[in-house]
């Protein structure tokens, strides 16, 4: 059977995506890339609505649905058997705040709408789908997204995404020409293609991370006949239908040029922001492959008072490495290291315990708004990392009790979790096999391994 039935208009439907970790979706990651670009994020009290679009099996927002029993969450998607994945995992958790349904988008678009969400996430969808889908997506946004809402889109970004198009295709028509075996197939054809061109150095460094993944990902990745890629200000230009504009980046580091570019660039960046083809100059400057941007509808911008104000109120905590997910690099070029004074600055202001943004911003004693940055960039490098209070982290480590259990009882099915939720990030967190298998209490930790995972509010022992 071909991959790419009628019904699924061009995306690979025969195989299931897998479940995955989305951290860029998470209200408290959006929320701080909000503050620190200067716009007030759109929750202001208890209760929020949140969707997710293209939510596959929703494993990461059944978490934050358990995370946040106040708000009220939806997912949608378009294959049935992702449908019936996440409708067995929210009966096992006891969740009453999330439903997951099967629609289309142009379905969706037709109906009456629902009350409009204050968060709209879509993370591998506008790339992967037909001009026509995303015209029915742009109707949906623009009477879903309540005014001062935000919408988190994860897409392919051009710059980089030129690199994988042999790849692509010699995968896709491999694997569409050996219906009995295609990711075998497609992933026989790309070592083939790679040794006969000599193994060019970049594509053989992209196909060495993508080898590693499941086949389903790649027959969802690389199969899809619609797969494409935008430039930013293309992406920006067709969301301003859904009275939506670009915000910025939800990867904290992508909003400080002086993390990521030398001075080399930085004449070129300011040309070209001063030209209004700034993103897409920084994508070429870094060959970028993928992008995190969140658009608002009616963003409120902050004074620099209640900007001030709003980061009095994230609490922030060294966080030197321990898990893989924390040694991974946080964006696509290597950030820039702060000099030893900044460095010991910081490491001797939070010798006390964790502290507020400008708490720890005014204890380094920098003029002007520098002590600011410098703490959103030491949480962009997550040499610091954004914390819940005792009182919230305690409250959200009871939320996610059942949803826990039931994690653990579907890994002792025989289902793999590619991580948990952290009730002291407030967001899931990717792990690996050993890590998650320590964490679900199936292997005995290391003491660095359970000093991590304690770290997490994920106890091995609880």
């Amino acid at each position: 059977m071909d991959g790419n039935s009628n019904w699924g208009g061009g995306y690979p439907v025969a195989r299931r995506y897998l479940d995955s970790v989305q951290v860029n979706q998470a209200p408290a990651v959006i929320d701080l890339a909000l503050l620190a670009a200067g716009y007030r994020p759109p929750r202001r009290g208890g209760r929020f609505r949140y969707a997710d679009l293209g939510c596959g099996t929703a494993f990461t927002t059944i978490g934050l649905a358990a995370l946040y029993p106040e708000a009220e969450f939806l997912g949608v998607d378009f294959m049935p058997e992702h449908v019936a994945i996440a409708r067995e995992v929210i009966a096992a958790a006891g969740l009453t705040n999330i439903r997951v349904i099967e629609a289309s988008f142009a379905d969706l678009a037709d109906a009456p709408p629902p009350e409009p969400f204050d968060y709209v996430a879509m993370q591998g969808v506008w790339a992967w789908v037909s001009d026509q889908t995303r015209q029915d997506l742009i109707r949906l946004l623009s009477r879903w997204v309540a005014p001062g809402g935000v919408v988190y889109n994860g897409y392919s970004a051009a710059a980089g995404w030129y690199d994988l198009l042999p790849m692509r295709t010699v995968f896709r028509n491999a694997a569409a020409a050996t219906p009995h075996a295609p990711a075998a197939a497609g992933r026989g054809a790309v070592a083939a293609w790679l040794e006969a061109a000599g193994k060019p150095a970049r594509q053989a460094a992209i196909w060495s991370r993508f080898s590693g993944l499941p086949d389903d990902y790649l027959m969802h990745d690389l199969a899809a006949t619609e797969a494409t890629a935008f430039w930013p200000g293309d992406v920006a230009g067709a969301l301003t239908g859904a009275k939506l504009e670009f915000l910025g980046s939800a990867i904290l580091g992508n909003q400080f040029d002086g993390l990521i570019f030398g001075p080399e660039w930085r004449g070129f960046l300011n040309d070209a922001d001063r030209q209004g083809w700034g993103e897409a100059a920084r994508d070429i400057a870094l060959n970028r492959s993928f992008r995190h941007d969140l658009f608002g509808r009616g963003a409120v911008r902050l004074t620099a008072q209640e900007q001030h104000q709003a980061l009095e109120k994230i609490l922030v905590a060294p966080w030197p490495p321990r898990l893989r997910f924390e040694s991974r690099p946080v964006q696509e070029g290597e950030m820039r290291a702060f000099g030893d004074g900044t460095a010991t600055r910081l490491a001797d202001a939070l010798k006390s315990g964790p502290m507020s943004v400008t708490a720890l911003a005014e204890a380094l004693a920098l003029p002007g708004h520098q002590g600011v940055q410098v703490v959103l960039m030491a949480l962009a490098r997550h040499e610091l990392r954004q914390i819940a209070d005792p009182d919230t982290e305690a409250a959200q480590r009871r939320s996610l009790a059942p949803w826990t259990r039931a994690m653990r009882e579907r890994r002792a099915a025989g289902h793999s979790l590619p991580g948990l939720m952290s009730p002291v990030l407030s967001h899931m967190v990717s792990l690996t096999e050993s890590e998650v298998a320590a964490a679900c209490g199936d292997a005995a930790p290391s003491p660095d391994l359970r000093t991590g995972l304690q770290r997490l509010g994920l106890d091995p022992d609880g």
